[in-house]
């Protein structure tokens, strides 16, 4: 028997978030080069981010406000506890990730929009 959708998008959000978390909260040195700028890491980053928190919370009619109200507040969290690793805290790198985040938020509600509308033509021909 295969698990519902839902447990794997949660558990997909599950993993990832704990991967960013460790990803982010590494040591100067420790953080991989890319040729990527920081700002496009950060809102790549938020976007996938704020995909996957709104596939979680599909079902929820406040999913658009409560998805950005977490990617804001997490952005905030992981930028201030950076620095205890010896990173910097940038409101630049909170902006894009809130970006990202809104980006991920705006596209998953106009796709939703846009699959109900196509299924209620189907419905009602």
């Amino acid at each position: 028997m295969k698990p519902p959708l839902s447990t794997i998008f949660r558990l997909t959000l599950a993993a990832y978030w704990l991967a960013l978390a460790v990803v982010t909260h590494l040591p100067p040195a420790e953080i991989p080069k890319t040729n990527v700028s920081d700002k496009v890491a950060h809102l790549g980053a938020y976007f996938l981010l704020g995909l996957l928190l709104c596939l979680a919370v599909r079902s929820r009619s406040s999913a658009v406000i409560l998805v950005l109200g977490i990617v804001m507040l997490y952005g905030a969290v992981d930028e201030l506890t950076q620095t205890l690793v010896g990173r910097s805290c940038e409101l630049a790198d909170w902006c894009a990730d809130v970006a990202g985040g809104a980006l991920a938020v705006v596209l998953f509600d106009l796709a939703r929009r846009f699959l109900r509308r196509e299924k209620s033509v189907e419905s009602h021909p």
